[in-house]
């Protein structure tokens, strides 16, 4: 079959799946059984139908269900823009370069740190005397640490600039203010600090305290006792 003859074959198939609103699922199934039946007939130029329909995931799919990406992935890029490690293994080949690998990355990496600052934010909320302090260990202009005390002992944590916009609402102080000192603690004695902390508040501040929290989110055992 020749080149093109099978380009004219697929490319208005595809098109007339999309305009008929055909779910994904099943859209990725029949092309990918016609994408099956055009490879038996030799055809070699399957990525200049590929081209063109990179904005449909389901089509980018069916072709990539058949072996067919690409030279630089950036059909897996379109495909997998919402699963960042599904992405960067198909972007492992020698022709990618280096700034799209970071950037893959970044994205991998960035989605689990957002929810750990979110988590830290409300953790600082409802902890009195937090403070925000610019961090002299990183190079990179814009990261913070983030200082809690917790069951009367400190736990710090980096925060990275993109997510300073969840700590409005603490107190940023400069790196020389003594709230600010970070006291030597590692990360394993960090959370060993805080499964203790924990601990206590199960033992002496449990389901029963519900109706005596303020309005701030403290309990008034807790601050009591």
């Amino acid at each position: 079959m020749g080149w093109s003859s099978a380009n004219r074959i697929f490319n208005p198939i595809a098109r007339a799946l999309q305009d008929a609103h055909v779910p994904d699922d099943s859209k990725r199934k029949i092309l990918g059984d016609l994408i099956d039946g055009l490879q038996d007939g030799d055809w070699d130029t399957e990525d200049e139908s590929l081209e063109g329909f990179l904005d449909d995931p389901a089509v980018v799919l069916a072709f990539a269900d058949h072996g067919v990406h690409l030279s630089d992935r950036r059909c897996c890029r379109a495909a997998l823009a919402d699963d960042p490690r599904a992405q960067l293994l198909a972007m492992r080949s020698d022709e990618v370069d280096e700034a799209e690998m970071v950037r893959a990355l970044d994205a991998f990496v960035g989605a689990p740190y957002r929810e750990r600052a979110h988590l830290l934010a409300l953790l600082a909320a409802m902890t009195s005397g937090a403070v925000l302090a610019p961090a002299p260990d990183v190079d990179e202009p814009g990261w913070q640490i983030l200082f809690l005390t917790i069951g009367d002992q400190q736990c710090s944590w980096h925060i990275a600039p993109a997510d300073i916009d969840l700590f409005a609402f603490v107190e940023h102080v400069p790196a020389i203010d003594p709230r600010a000192q970070w006291d030597g603690h590692t990360t394993a004695e960090k959370y060993e600090r805080i499964a203790e902390h924990a601990a206590e508040l199960a033992q002496h501040c449990g389901p029963e305290c519900a109706e005596m929290h303020t309005e701030s989110g403290r309990c008034e055992i807790a601050r009591n006792r």
